[in-house]
């Protein structure tokens, strides 16, 4: 794997100390003058089987944790198959009842980290988005994460959280991919063993409906120093095994024609995959390169299949939750992007400044074109 030294100095001997040794939410103290700030994340969790990863997650005291894409399972052996009525809300009532994830929640509660969980159409990653209509209301299951809603009639839909990590006002955008996606054709089962069957590629479907596209646009137009923009699924790779933003190839083409169009600087990605990696676009497909922070299901990393054109650190195939640091030291402000394990040990990592995700010069820019990249054009 490719490692930043900076990062993976920082990131191990921080944030392993800090799991490893450190008992929950009594971190290693960042040397005088320097100020650490981080979110968590990750996907899916089963019900029935222990949660040891909540420990290494609450060693870091992250500000916020954010599921990405489907955050509960249905029944087992049902992920290929749409839920029962009931049977999604029953699964989420489960997982909250959960000893290990109710002792993180409470410990949450205490020191302030946000939890959320936006939908929760997909039972499982590679599932192509549900129709709306036949998508259950999120508040009613997923009530206890931060944004749901009291009237169970309001899903729980695109969002817009601000966090300040180490004095950087940070915008976190959660996208609804489950809401108003297109319901996708199948392969054969035989197209990816042991996967099953995946979605085909259709360059009509769409993922986001218009009045998400506006409101995101609005967003992208707030001032902000680094906007987190998460999706259920992976927007950079392509997966043959599983639904990327690769399948919508007119949906991917807009978004990172919007990130240019706009403006919008400081833009990191975070989405949910069959396995860990960071991924980064060069910096002529929006202006500055575009990273993105995938996370695999918190308990089931999994998949060889994925393309390493613009793969940067992973993939990682063991247990693990994705994680996005902020470090100031005086005037410079350092992004660690992360994968973590369930014992705290940096599975992988990428530095970056955070004055590099601004928009370069066109001659800069233009070093940066690589025929591996023109497809995304």
């Amino acid at each position: 794997m490719r490692h930043s030294i900076r990062a993976l100095l920082a990131l191990g001997l921080l944030f392993g100390a800090a799991a490893c040794t450190t008992p929950p939410g009594e971190q290693v103290a960042p040397p005088p003058g320097r100020e650490r700030a981080l979110i968590a994340f990750g996907a899916r969790l089963p019900q029935d089987r222990p949660h040891p990863i909540w420990q290494a997650v609450a060693a870091l005291s992250p500000r916020a944790f954010v599921f990405l894409g489907a955050s509960v399972e249905p029944a087992p052996g049902r992920r290929a198959l749409l839920p029962e009525p009931g049977e999604i809300e029953r699964a989420a009532a489960a997982l909250a009842a959960h000893p290990d994830f109710a002792h993180f929640r409470q410990f949450a509660a205490a020191k302030g980290i946000a939890i959320f969980a936006p939908g929760n159409g997909r039972e499982a990653d590679g599932d192509p988005p549900r129709p709306s209509a036949a998508r259950e209301p999120s508040p009613r299951f997923l009530r206890w994460s931060r944004g749901a809603s009291d009237d169970p009639a309001a899903p729980v839909s695109f969002q817009s959280h601000r966090l300040s990590l180490a004095g950087v006002d940070a915008q976190l955008i959660l996208l609804d991919i489950e809401s108003a996606g297109s319901l996708l054709r199948r392969r054969e089962p035989s197209a990816c063993p042991p996967a099953g069957p995946a979605p085909a590629e259709d360059s009509a479907a769409g993922l986001l409906d218009e009045a998400q596209w506006r409101w995101l646009e609005e967003e992208l137009g707030k001032s902000a120093d680094l906007r987190l923009i998460a999706s259920g699924i992976q927007v950079i790779p392509s997966d043959p095994c599983s639904a990327t933003w690769a399948d919508f190839p007119a949906e991917r083409r807009r978004l990172l024609q919007l990130l240019r169009r706009t403006g919008a600087q400081g833009v990191v990605l975070l989405s949910a995959g069959r396995r860990g990696e960071i991924s980064r676009l060069p910096a002529f497909v929006i202006g500055y390169p575009l990273y993105e922070v995938t996370a695999s299901p918190l308990d089931a990393a999994s998949g060889e299949g994925a393309s390493p054109l613009h793969r940067r650190a992973g993939p990682v195939h063991r247990d693990h939750f994705g994680i996005v640091a902020v470090e100031r030291v005086g005037a410079e402000v350092v992004l660690e992007l992360g994968l973590v394990g369930a014992d705290g040990a940096v599975l992988a990592a990428e530095a970056v400044r955070l004055e590099e995700l601004t928009y370069w010069p066109r001659s800069r820019a233009a070093t940066s074109r690589s025929s591996s990249a023109r497809r995304l054009e």
